[in-house]
């Protein structure tokens, strides 16, 4: 039989997937969710609802599969964090690695001396390494900052919907806001990504 995982998952949790109009013409609802077999269910986790970070009525429904037999995943590689790609001081950071760089490199071709531990290779590596190093230091600076204003709009939103004492009219225009307010960090994460 299928059951829509986040209602099980919460069955006294009041949480809205999609939301219409502005003041009291406003309308929450739940139209979104994620049927499931019990089988899958049973691999399931971290059902949650979420801003989906472009615009949209409507939220996200996430859950995480696992699988049993799902194999051992390692570091992965590294990327570069792409919503720094227009991060003007990470950018003049690396630009000084990259002229440092080049400045190496061009000290090399002068003296035409290559070794195993001396050449344009490894110079391009210990750049590329540098800038990653640069990215990951600037990254844990400014994405904080981001997720933080998130978490409390969400901390904000759980509240309001979870307030018994706040009548429903009452409740929508600050739905209302406090959801606009997380969209517009999502997109703002979101745009920095996709650029």
């Amino acid at each position: 039989m299928l059951a829509d995982g986040w209602r099980v998952t919460n069955p006294n949790k009041r949480e809205y997937t999609f939301h219409r109009g502005t003041g009291p013409d406003a309308v929450f609802s739940r139209l979104d969710r994620i049927y499931v077999t019990p089988d899958i269910f049973d691999s399931a986790r971290e059902w949650n609802i979420c801003e989906a970070g472009v615009r949209t009525d409507h939220s996200l429904v996430l859950v995480q599969l696992t699988p049993t037999n799902a194999p051992l995943v390692g570091e992965g590689r590294p990327l570069f964090p792409l919503q720094l790609l227009r991060d003007k001081t990470l950018t003049r950071a690396i630009k000084e690695c990259g002229l440092e760089a080049m400045r190496e490199l061009a000290d090399l071709a002068q003296r035409g001396v290559r070794t195993a531990d001396l050449n344009p290779q490894l110079i391009f590596r210990k750049f590329k390494l540098e800038a990653m190093k640069l990215a990951r230091i600037r990254e844990k600076e400014v994405v904080p900052k981001l997720l933080a204003e998130i978490r409390d709009c969400e901390r904000a939103l759980k509240a309001t919907k979870a307030n018994r004492d706040l009548a429903e009219a009452e409740k929508i225009p600050e739905l209302e806001a406090l959801t606009k307010q997380t969209d517009q960090i999502l997109v703002k994460i979101a745009q920095g990504m996709r650029s």
